[in-house]
């Protein structure tokens, strides 16, 4: 039973090479995990953490679920090919690249991998980023019930934190 947890990745590495599809594609029939499975194995685990980083910067919002699994799938497939640095190396890289982002390309990224009422919790606690919350709020100009649960979790938790202080 163990080794079909080995065979099952090459099966969907073999299916996603065969198919000369391009990756990540959030369009696609094939799955995240099997997409994962594809970049873990075609890419070291920075060149997937770039690769998978300026794919983010334009991925739709549509599509956070993918996204996430993704980013979570290539960690753990280099997490369980036994190389004991492979996890750490993709992220540490991941993190790497999106810090050297500026903080338009950091709203899109984070956009799309969590909703705007997390991110505007998340991003509520010290230290904060206002040119980073700016840049969210910007970007969701268009869309007022995101950009209105941004804004309320962003004040609620902010407010919270500060009574911390």
């Amino acid at each position: 039973m163990r080794h079909l947890l080995y065979i099952l990745p090459a099966l969907a590495v073999l299916a996603a090479a065969c198919s000369g599809k391009h990756y990540p594609d959030a369009g696609s029939s094939a799955p995240a995990a099997e997409q994962a499975a594809w970049i873990a194995s075609e890419d070291n685990p920075e060149e997937a953490a770039s690769r998978i980083v300026v794919w983010l910067q334009s991925a739709d919002t549509a599509d956070r679920l993918f996204s996430r699994q993704l980013v979570s799938r290539v960690l753990f497939y280099y997490d369980s090919i036994g190389a004991t640095d492979s996890a750490r190396r993709f992220a540490d890289a991941f993190y790497a690249r999106c810090g050297e982002l500026d903080a338009d390309s950091q709203a899109a990224l984070l956009l799309a991998m969590d909703d705007p009422g997390k991110l505007g919790a998340l991003l509520a606690r010290p230290p904060r980023n206002e040119e980073l919350v700016a840049a969210v709020e910007s970007r969701l100009a268009g869309n007022e019930p995101a950009l209105e649960a941004f804004k309320n979790q962003y004040q609620k938790y902010k407010k919270y934190y500060d009574k911390l202080k």
